[in-house]
């Protein structure tokens, strides 16, 4: 309902203030592992090895990403 909807939103914000992951990265959240396409407000989607793509919703991200792999860009500090 709307506080699942308020929870993602929320979570979205730190996501992108806090700078937890970027486009490009690889994470593991759950069941849940594969590169970084979009950030968006309510959900982060990735896109796993074998091309499947997930909606996460954000709010269940929150505290949940277990392991991030830096894209390379990342690691150099560019994108910044």
């Amino acid at each position: 309902g709307a506080r699942g909807l308020v929870q993602d939103v929320i979570a979205g914000f730190f996501i992108l203030a806090e700078d937890q992951y970027r486009i490009g990265d690889k994470i593991k959240s759950g069941a849940a592992t594969g590169q970084v396409v979009d950030i968006r407000p309510r959900v982060t989607i990735l896109r796993d090895e074998e091309g499947n793509t997930y909606y996460v919703p954000n709010g269940s991200l929150g505290g949940s990403v277990s392991i991030v792999f830096p894209s390379e860009s990342s690691e150099d500090g560019e994108g910044s």
